[in-house]
């Protein structure tokens, strides 16, 4: 797991003990929607399978490159979604909330609470499947 993403946990984990989330008022889901689902990479990088920025988004999990989120809620907000995960990598878990918007075929992914970020990736076709 690279620096940033560790960081970007670090800083979910305060906002949610500080209650920084508590504002958030979305519809539950029973999974990640469809459209949300595939491979996504870097918006600078070239989709290819060495990309270390590589995220492969299903109904119930999100795996980055070295490691792996299980989806324990989802929430509709808006055209965007709210997930809740229970993560684990590098011999480390943490539970994380990322708010979740494509635009074109474009997915940004904040760290709810976080003051920076969003985090941008592209849809990479050529990975689908």
């Amino acid at each position: 797991m690279t620096q940033s993403y560790r960081t970007a946990f670090a800083s979910l984990s305060l906002g949610l003990a500080l209650g920084l989330t508590s504002g958030l008022t979305a519809a539950p889901l029973a999974a990640i929607p469809d459209r949300f689902h595939g491979t996504w990479d870097d918006v600078a990088s070239d989709c290819s399978t060495n990309s270390d920025a590589l995220l492969r988004i299903s109904a119930s999990e999100m795996r980055f490159y070295e490691s792996v989120s299980k989806i324990t809620k989802v929430e509709a907000d808006g055209d965007a979604i709210i997930v809740t995960t229970l993560s684990s990598g590098e011999g480390e878990t943490w539970e994380s909330a990322l708010r979740l918007s494509i635009t074109g075929d474009t997915l940004s992914m904040k760290v709810v609470g976080a003051a920076w970020g969003p985090f941008e990736r592209k849809r990479c076709p050529n990975l689908e499947g």
